[in-house]
């Protein structure tokens, strides 16, 4: 839970890239792609993932703008969150 915690908080403030790389290969990686078949997939995924957090963050508070890169923190920390506990699900 403290490493997933730290990880948000970091990439919060880094940006949202780094983020896009870790949420979209961990839940692509549950479907057995081929490589190439994988990485043109998680370059697709993470580009519309970056658009609909990017139009999310405009239409939420619509006279303001929240940035993509929170959207996407507050959309991947729960999503890390349930990865963590998954795996705890499987470790024991």
């Amino acid at each position: 839970f403290l490493c997933a915690l730290l990880a948000c908080g970091v990439v919060s403030l880094c940006g949202m890239l780094g983020f896009v790389g870790l949420i979209v290969p961990a839940w692509l990686s549950r479907y057995r792609l081929p490589f190439k078949t994988f990485l043109l997939l998680c370059v697709l995924v993470g580009a519309l993932l970056v658009g609909a957090a990017d139009l999310i963050g405009r239409w939420i508070l619509l006279p303001w703008e929240l940035p993509a890169g929170l959207v996407l923190s507050l959309a991947g920390g729960p999503y890390f969150l349930y990865l963590l506990l998954e795996r705890r699900k499987l470790d024991a």
